[in-house]
């Protein structure tokens, strides 16, 4: 039995479709980590503006006191 010889256009074929493969492959990581990134972004503009307004609070308090803090 003789093997199948390999031609050119067999070889173009099969770097097509490779090429096709890893370029879908390409677009579906960059869409999850663009996901990823936008995530982590809301994720820390939460964190940040709740730490602010903790420490905001936590300073100008105003309680019912005869000597209020000075922010008030």
């Amino acid at each position: 039995m003789t093997p199948k010889k390999i031609t050119v256009e067999d070889l173009k074929e099969q770097a097509e479709g490779i090429r096709d493969t890893v370029r879908e492959d390409a677009k579906e990581v960059l869409r999850q980590d663009t996901t990823k990134m936008v995530i982590a972004g809301v994720v820390t503009a939460v964190v940040v503006v709740s730490f602010a307004y903790y420490i905001g609070r936590r300073r100008c308090t105003c309680p019912a006191l005869p000597n209020p803090p000075s922010c008030c």
